[in-house]
């Protein structure tokens, strides 16, 4: 199973119950970034989703995917991928029941991310907290951004706009290939879920992300006694759930808050659709052949350069001659095994980063391995989403620290190879 801050942040907590919690709260606080996986990846520009800062329940007139798409350039004007825009595919389907009403509006797939845009209405009189459990193919979503999908209140008559922008493929860190295909449908399945407080809501102050152990264990100890007590602790419309709320392997949360005494399950609406895959993906890859580059102390390859007009694939590789020549460039830092003594950069032809990618995938790395003629690679994979205009090149170049200077991310447009995308 799939999972990453976003997801935590829809889905609700896992049996770290609390551990789980504090950490949200305080990404809330922090503003993080959209979910970048193992190492550092260097976004330069910033994607607004239309309403996911307010957070305001409004009419839906002009909701759908083409929002979730906007992007504000450095000089504060939003645009969208045009490209990407004449993809999005018409769903309009609707569920409902008693207490819901979901109506799907659009949504656009290219085989490996989704993007995709709905409504939630609250039809009944009372206050609800909304949740909503999504799955793509199967799967949780990967890495991505979502927008109003759950855990807060809808008001009596609120017609909530949601969205969500994310990778859809099952790239699992940690193996030796970037494997995944495009997959020629994506099937959707939300299961949306509001409860009813069973007793009064208590908002409570937030933490500041500078709190002292103690402190914290202060604070979730309120929170325990708040419940206790019979009160329903929120932060920024969040429930907190606390310490002791009943967890079994298998339950969703709005199982564990009505299991809890806390909420009365109202109504749980399960939603489906499909969306074809309606785009091919362009190759910087004459033939499909890799394209190799001799730096001389190593050989730049690359085996992989596939994207659509909303995700990049690329896999590299650098050759050695022998490992010793290998553990010369040693990936990670000796401290600190998060972040990459050498990286790469993809520039588009205007040889800018700052509004052609959103970096919003995964990129790893191994371990060197021998192969069959002696030579040693240092293997490399990056999955991009949110592109916001194809490139008609890609220029990939190496960085890595500099080990007299200090200097971290040191270009290197001398060992790089420019591709074009065809």
């Amino acid at each position: 199973m799939k999972q990453n801050e976003t997801h935590t942040r829809v889905f609700g907590p896992t049996p770290e119950l609390v551990s789980s919690r504090l950490r949200q709260t305080l990404s809330n606080i922090q503003e993080e970034e959209p979910v970048k996986k193992k190492m550092k990846l260097q976004p330069v520009l910033v994607i607004l989703l239309i309403l996911a800062l307010c957070g305001a329940a409004v009419a839906a007139a002009t909701w759908g995917s083409r929002d979730m798409m906007a992007y504000e350039e450095q000089d504060g004007v939003k645009r969208v991928n045009e490209e990407l825009v004449s993809l999005i595919t018409p769903i309009g389907q609707t569920f409902e029941d008693d207490a819901l009403k979901v109506e799907v509006i659009d949504a656009v797939f290219d085989g490996h991310s989704l993007i995709a845009a709905w409504t939630t209405t609250n039809k009944t009189s009372d206050t609800l907290y909304l949740l909503c459990d999504i799955r793509t193919n199967g799967e949780y979503t990967g890495a991505g951004i979502t927008s109003n999908t759950g855990e807060r209140f809808l008001q009596p008559g609120d017609v909530l706009q949601s969205g969500i922008s994310c990778r859809t493929d099952d790239i699992v860190l940690g193996t030796p290939e970037n494997d995944a295909t495009f997959d020629d449908s994506c099937e959707v399945k939300m299961r949306v879920s509001v409860l009813r407080p069973r007793g009064d809501v208590v908002e409570i102050e937030t933490l500041h992300g500078d709190e002292t152990r103690g402190e914290l264990d202060a604070y979730l100890a309120g929170i325990d006694a708040l419940i206790t007590e019979g009160k329903i602790p929120m932060v920024q419309d969040m429930i907190e759930y606390g310490s002791s709320i009943p967890y079994e392997e298998g339950m969703s949360t709005a199982d564990m808050l009505a299991a809890s005494g806390m909420m009365e399950l109202v109504s749980t609406l399960d939603v489906a659709f499909t969306v074809e895959r309606n785009t091919k993906p362009k190759s910087g890859l004459p033939g499909g052949d890799p394209v190799e580059k001799d730096n001389g102390s190593y050989i730049l390859r690359v085996t992989r350069a596939e994207l659509t007009p909303n995700t990049g694939t690329f896999n590299l590789e650098r050759v050695f001659a022998n490992e010793e020549a290998a553990l010369t460039y040693q990936a990670y830092h000796e401290t600190d095994h998060t972040n990459l003594n050498w990286d790469f950069q993809f520039l588009d032809e205007n040889g800018e980063t700052s509004w052609s990618w959103n970096w919003s995938g995964s990129a790893d790395t191994q371990s060197p391995v021998e192969q069959p003629d002696g030579t040693w690679v240092w293997a490399y994979r990056g999955v991009m989403t949110g592109l916001v205009r194809m490139p008609g090149t890609v220029a990939i170049v190496p960085t890595r620290d500099d080990p007299e200077t200090g200097e971290r991310s040191v270009a290197h447009p001398e060992e790089g190879i420019t591709l074009e995308i065809r």
